[in-house]
């Protein structure tokens, strides 16, 4: 009794039934009955994989010794790899006392001299023929790439037109690659929604799943766009002309026993075609910068969904200045960022100890940017003749600078490529170039894009934007700004991050104030705040030379204090000479909380306070302030003799229950008279509790 295995490996043969006819010739020279609940076979399965449903039901039957005799057509048709069909005949077969036969191949079993050499050749000619087959094929694909053709599956924004009188191998018509209309609009669309009103690539996958006539992502199972449908859209350098053939390549898995998708160290081809453009580099490269942006903020999304107290607008915004790295999100629940290289340190050598809470720092970078724009009018005055000079003279492209940014773009590129020529011997050193690689690729992408936004305002027609105008993009920017302090939706983040970027130059150094204690101390930011810089960049796209920007600006972030206010109107009123006593009447609180407000705004403006004892022997008209207890003797006299109770006078009068009780002391002694016992008033009056009181008893 024997059994069959057959197989093809993609879905365009159809060769089973051949197989499984020149075997059965083969069973019947050689006397073999072989029943059909013994024919496996299986369709569009590649030679590399040992998974397979028919090699698995053969499996079983060799496992339970059902047969004698195995027949496979050709030593190609078991495996595509040498030592898989080797270690499959010898321990599933051969182990096994069963007799295996490659009819194509000539190869026996019985031959227990020789089957082994003839099957490791056969095997290694099969595993050599496919990488052979592969570099044809390649080949023939190049060719068609070059010509334009489609050779592969084309991106949304493509299609195909058929070409007249060339026909595929499968004689069906050859097709070159045109631009489709109808889905280039969308393309647009997107790149549009992205590269200039700086919508989040969410936001732009539920306006394409809610457009009816927009089509869906290829090769999606769902056919709907998210996030990573569109973030594969806007990275495509195909929409610019930019076309490759051969970015990856398949790798076989023998361990996993499946195909992995490579990406090569450069394409097998690359060809620009101008007639497939269908978004300008300006736009292309303005969306590459901004994905390439959005990397520096990956991270772990939150599971609560609390965007609120966790912002991700000014990630990678602060840095630490004396080991000059970014800050990194960490802290109770990622509420706060810190410098790695400082929390490596020792507490009492750390350069920046406090950490920074990340809603604190939007909120008050938010609020004292727009108080910035918003609040000083000559500051805005000053903004705006700035405006009109740098727009009248100098919105030309500055050579110079154009000439600056293509040397910086030709650097990248040769450490790029010498990085690549020596990856070192390590996996270690392996992955190191790589991640300085991605890096640096990161910052020759940023600077392309500012290349071709310069080329592309070189001959444009200037524009000088009027004092309107101006006002308006200011007035903008402050209320965009004002909002984003209160909490940043996700369809304004890009926006107020674009304008955070772009004010402070994308960096803002944090230094240590305070002590090093844990909350005792707190981090100060400074930067240079580039107005110039955005209102050019909002009203005209250009931007001024960099020594048009000279403002200093520093934030300290740190939590305000409950009592500021209270303190800077004690100051005021210490600085005219007002004593404490005086000043504790005025703020109704005690001497204890003036003295405590007094240290903390000295405190804050660095200076020190006045001896106390000089101060009163300085300060005339010691006498001449009534006290509190005496201005108000009168009308507690007057509130006793109505049966009110003394707490009750105090809540009435806003002082405290010791201050009614010296006025009445006063009163009483002002006009020689006894002062009234308390106790003995107390069980006199009919009501011995305020309402409140009586109701909270019942």
């Amino acid at each position: 009794i024997g059994a069959t295995y057959a197989r093809f490996s993609t879905r365009f043969q159809q060769s089973i039934g051949d197989q499984v006819r020149t075997l059965y010739e083969e069973a019947e020279r050689e006397r073999i009955f072989i029943p059909l609940e013994n024919v496996f076979f299986d369709t569009a399965a590649r030679g590399y994989s040992s998974r397979r449903p028919g090699l698995n039901e053969l499996r079983t039957v060799l496992e339970e010794r059902q047969i004698d005799v195995l027949l496979v057509f050709a030593t190609n048709r078991l495996f595509r790899k040498t030592y898989k069909s080797l270690q499959f005949v010898e321990e599933e077969v051969v182990e096994r006392g069963i007799r295996c036969i490659f009819v194509k191949s000539k190869i026996d079993t019985a031959d227990e001299k020789r089957w082994r050499l003839f099957l490791q050749i056969s095997a290694a000619m099969d595993e050599s023929v496919v990488s052979m087959y592969a570099d044809h094929v390649r080949a023939a694909h190049e060719g068609l790439f070059l010509r334009g053709m489609v050779c592969t599956s084309l991106p949304m924004g493509y299609t195909g037109e058929v070409v007249a009188g060339e026909e595929t191998k499968r004689k069906r018509p050859r097709r070159r690659i045109i631009i489709d209309e109808n889905q280039a609009r969308y393309v647009r669309k997107a790149f549009s929604w992205f590269a200039d009103d700086g919508i989040t690539i969410q936001s732009i996958a539920q306006r394409l799943n809610g457009d009816p006539e927009a089509p869906s992502p290829p090769k999606s199972p769902s056919g709907t766009w998210n996030h990573r449908s569109v973030r594969y859209l806007l990275a495509n350098p195909c929409y610019r002309g930019e076309w490759a053939y051969g970015r990856k390549e398949t790798k076989w898995q023998s361990k996993k026993d499946y195909a992995k998708q490579v990406e090569r160290k450069k394409p097998l081809k690359v060809e620009f075609f101008e007639h497939l453009r269908i978004v300008t580099d300006e736009t292309w490269y303005a969306a590459h910068a901004r994905l390439l942006e959005n990397e520096s903020q990956a991270g772990r999304r939150s599971k609560d969904g609390d965007k609120t107290s966790r912002p991700r607008v000014l990630n990678g915004l602060f840095w630490c200045p004396t080991h000059n790295r970014r800050l990194y999100v960490g802290g109770g629940f990622g509420r706060n960022m810190f410098c790695k290289d400082c929390r490596a340190s020792l507490a009492a050598a750390r350069p920046l100890f406090s950490e920074l809470n990340r809603e604190l720092a939007l909120k008050i970078t938010c609020e004292k940017i727009a108080e910035l724009i918003q609040a000083d009018n000559d500051l805005v005055a000053r903004v705006i003749h700035s405006c009109e000079e740098a727009m009248t003279a100098g919105q030309q492209v500055d050579p110079s600078e154009l000439k600056r940014h293509r040397a910086e773009e030709q650097r990248l590129r040769r450490r790029i490529e010498f990085t690549v020529r020596n990856l070192g011997d390590t996996h270690q050193d392996d992955q190191l170039a790589t991640d300085l690689v991605n890096d640096l690729d990161r910052q020759r992408s940023i600077v392309l894009a500012e290349i071709t936004r310069l080329e592309a305002i070189r001959g444009t027609e200037v524009t000088v934007p009027t004092k309107l105008e101006i006002r308006a993009a200011l007035e903008e920017l402050g209320k965009t700004l004002t909002k984003a302090a209160s909490g940043v939706a996700d369809e304004d983040a890009p926006l107020v991050r674009h304008i955070i970027k772009m004010v402070t130059g994308g960096r803002i150094d944090l230094y240590q104030q305070g002590e090093r204690r844990p909350k005792r101390g707190w981090l100060q930011g400074r930067f240079r705040v580039k107005l110039l810089r955005l209102v050019l960049d909002r009203c005209s796209g250009r931007h001024p030379a960099p020594e048009d920007d000279a403002i200093e600006l520093t934030l300290d972030y740190r939590q305000p204090v409950p009592f500021v206010a209270e303190a800077d109107r004690a100051w005021a009123l210490y600085k005219e000479d007002k004593r404490l006593c005086d000043i504790a009447d005025l703020l109704r609180c005690s001497r204890s909380k003036v003295t405590k407000l007094m240290k903390y705004a000295a405190e804050q403006r660095g200076e020190t306070l006045e001896d106390g004892r000089k101060r009163r022997h300085r300060i005339p008209g010691k006498a001449e302030t009534i006290p509190l207890y005496q201005r108000i003797a009168d009308e507690v006299q007057r509130l006793l003799d109505e049966q009110f109770l003394m707490h009750e006078i105090a809540t009435r009068l806003q002082c405290d229950i010791n201050t009614v009780t010296k006025a009445v002391a006063f009163w009483n002694e002002s006009r020689g008279l006894e002062i009234p016992d308390g106790r003995a008033r107390r069980k006199s009056l009919k009501r011995k509790k305020s309402p409140k009181d009586q109701s909270d008893g019942d």
